[in-house]
């Protein structure tokens, strides 16, 4: 097992999604709930560009998408 441990690799990133920036910017509640919701969804869009147009699927890497050109057949 290489770096640190899943807790630390996810959950420090999480946290400091999820806390610095209402912390920072002062939200209401009403405006971080949407924020947390659009946090939450935004993960998996990011996952899906970086994994089918840079082949990199280590962001979340339980969820496997081929890269494109795996889709399309080039092989590359």
């Amino acid at each position: 097992m290489q770096g640190f441990p899943w807790p630390i690799y996810y959950g420090v990133p999480a946290l400091v999604t999820l806390l610095l920036p209402p912390l920072a910017f002062r939200m209401r509640t009403g405006e971080y709930v949407s924020y947390v919701a659009l946090a939450f969804l935004s993960s998996p869009a990011i996952h899906f560009v970086f994994s089918f147009f840079v082949g990199w699927p280590e962001y979340l890497p339980f969820w496997r998408i081929p890269p494109v050109w795996e889709v399309i057949g080039t092989g590359a």
